[in-house]
């Protein structure tokens, strides 16, 4: 049931009026903006201040049964909208101004309100991902709490709403989904790993009277065995259904531990309906059914991640290993195969004689034998010993060093991805995020100098300019950015634009952005960014963000520090003229300040002196 909030509109309209905050628009902005919707489907309009650039920002605000819809103060051209049915999360927030969300977006803004002194609350929506809006948070905030209280009580009542309504469009869509979460939950999965120990410990107790059974010939027992046999296939068979239909097609396919189980399934199933088959090849088979146990808990799924992880270099070293044996087997086929034919007469017999040896087994007998006068046979002894020293001293402390360096490292970072993972979802409802932050972190990680980001910039600007008019509108900005190959896209609207051009201060005569203008727009944001990722530099960030505060960051500093000295030393030389020279290292020295000198006068030392304070 849809939630109407009524009276607010009127409340709205009898508020104060103050000038409109609209900025200009130029022809391209007009044919971006949509119109708002007809006053038949709004549910709510009223004035709400809207977080952009760490300022609020006077937005009107209509709902409708589908969407939330935002404009310019006092206008009727819509600027950006948020499905309903797109909306992840909602709720109330006290601290947005002082920390609880930080914007990249920075800098003072002629047109902004500031709403949150006042102690009011602030609602926080989170979209998704993957939807129209590329997973942004908004902020808003009406002009009184018991507003914003009834405000988001509408936007979680009709949102609720408008999502039962996309799924009861697609039927399938919608039982996959439920049976997906009923399928997963913690009890199905707890009952259904207690039947596979179940069926393991009926496997065991088989097995200890298998043959007790076999000569005592009794065919009720084996007719139970098989009942109970065809019992667990047909629910282990059930399960594969329910897990194959709650995750067609892609998510299944792509999970290796469902391969695993439709296998071992499948092949219980067969084996079950193929009459003659022995008894032992299907206790074999139904005890290699609770391996699926390790792909149902997820420490075991964690351990056998890692150990396949590691296993690929180790194998390096196997292979390695193998030919070692195989050529100490040619070796002693070719030497001693005579001498010990039922141990090395033959390729075959030498390579498991010397499998045995690598796996700890003790050599032969008669290859330790003495000679008939006591001595040792050091022919066959260096052999041993060579072949000792290279297996168990070299080769096996090698795999099994590799073997353990590869795991440790392969869980630490899987425990370190599941970690940041977690503190990222937990922080995604908190966090004010800058649409750009995904083009921000690429240049602000890949620039080397002032002029790589320069000509980075104007590569970039050349890709949003497609008509090739030297200047780049509302609308072929929101549209090329989020044509950019980034995932999630880059959602930019009206709003943010006019926050990154600073209401248009920024922008040319015609309200465009040209190559010089956006680069230094894109300049502020870089250091905006740069600035907002040091100030988190205490809190659990991912690693992309780590590098950037540790490099990053430092880069940022070199290139402001290089950009104020050419400045400086550009000023001097209008300023001085051909008496300008840079600034000397040394020109303070134990706290005295030692006085210019023309740049083409050589000065003796001993000329120089300090200047009276």
């Amino acid at each position: 049931m849809a939630f109407h909030l009524t009276g607010l509109a009127r409340a709205a309209s009898a508020a104060p009026q103050t000038p409109s905050t609209t900025p200009s628009r130029t022809k391209s902005n007009e044919e971006y903006e949509r119109k708002m919707p007809e006053e038949k489907f709004r549910m709510m309009d009223l004035e709400i201040g809207l977080l952009l650039n760490r300022t609020w920002q006077p937005r009107r605000f209509i709902m409708t049964r589908d969407a939330l819809h935002f404009a310019f103060s006092r206008d009727d051209n819509e600027i950006d909208h948020i499905p309903l049915a797109e909306i992840t999360n909602s709720g109330i927030m006290k601290d947005a101004e002082h920390g609880g969300t930080r914007a990249s977006f920075s800098g003072p803004r002629r047109n902004s309100v500031s709403l949150a002194s006042h102690g009011l609350y602030t609602i926080h929506i989170a979209t998704e991902n993957d939807g129209y809006n590329s997973g942004r948070v908004y902020y808003l905030q009406a002009e009184s709490n018991e507003i914003n209280d009834r405000l988001l009580l509408a936007i979680q009542e009709n949102s609720k709403a408008a999502r039962k309504r996309k799924a009861s469009r697609n039927i399938w869509q919608r039982a996959q989904r439920r049976l997906n979460e009923w399928f997963n939950s913690t009890p199905v999965q707890a009952f259904v790993i207690a039947v596979i120990s179940l069926n393991f410990g009926v496997t065991i107790l088989q097995t200890q009277l298998i043959n007790h059974e076999s000569h005592s010939g009794s065919e009720s027992d084996s007719s139970l065995w098989d009942r109970l046999n065809i019992a667990f296939v047909l629910f282990f068979l059930a399960e594969l259904a329910i897990n194959a239909f709650a995750n067609w097609y892609v998510p299944f396919v792509s999970n290796p531990w469902n391969l695993f189980d439709a296998l071992v399934i499948m092949s219980s199933l067969l084996l079950a309906l193929i009459p003659g088959q022995s008894v032992g090849l299907k206790t074999s088979l139904q005890a290699g059914r609770v391996l699926r146990i390790l792909g149902k808990i997820e420490i075991f799924k964690t351990i056998v991640n890692a150990l396949a992880i590691a296993l690929v270099p180790v194998l390096s070293v196997f292979f390695i290993l193998l030919l070692f044996v195989s050529i100490g087997a040619v070796h002693s086929v070719s030497v001693f195969g005579e001498r010990y034919p039922e141990h090395f007469g033959m390729f075959d017999v030498a390579f498991v004689t010397l499998f045995f040896v690598t796996a700890g087994e003790p050599w032969p007998d008669e290859v330790r034998e003495l000679t008939e006068d006591g001595k040792v046979r050091w022919s066959m002894m260096s052999f041993c010993f060579i072949y000792t020293i290279g297996t168990f001293w070299i080769f096996l402390q090698v795999c099994f060093t590799v073997l353990l360096d590869n795991f440790i490292a392969a869980s630490s970072r899987m425990a370190l991805e599941k970690k940041l993972m977690d503190a990222q979802m937990q922080k995604n409802e908190q966090q004010m995020k800058n649409p750009l932050e995904p083009l921000l972190l690429s240049l602000a990680r890949e620039f080397s100098d002032d002029q790589d980001l320069s000509d980075r910039l104007q590569r970039i600007y050349q890709l949003l300019d497609h008509d090739n008019s030297g200047g780049v509108g509302c609308a072929e900005f929101c549209a090329s950015m989020r044509k950019l190959h980034f995932d999630p896209p880059i959602h930019v609207t009206a709003s943010d634009f006019a926050s990154l051009t600073q209401d248009g201060e920024l922008c040319d005569a015609n309200g465009e952005l040209g190559p010089d203008e956006f680069e230094a727009a894109m300049r502020k944001q870089i250091q905006h960014f740069a600035q907002s990722k040091l100030s988190l530099i205490t809190e659990e960030r991912s690693m992309q963000d780590l590098e950037f505060m540790q490099f990053g960051s430092l880069k940022m500093i070199f290139m402001e520090q290089t950009r104020t000295q050419n400045e400086l030393r550009r000023i001097s030389e209008q300023l001085l003229g051909p008496f300008a020279r840079a600034p000397s290292t040394s020109r303070v020295r134990r706290g005295m300040a030692m006085e210019w000198r023309p740049s083409r006068a050589v000065v003796p030392l001993q000329e120089l002196a300090p200047v009276p304070a």
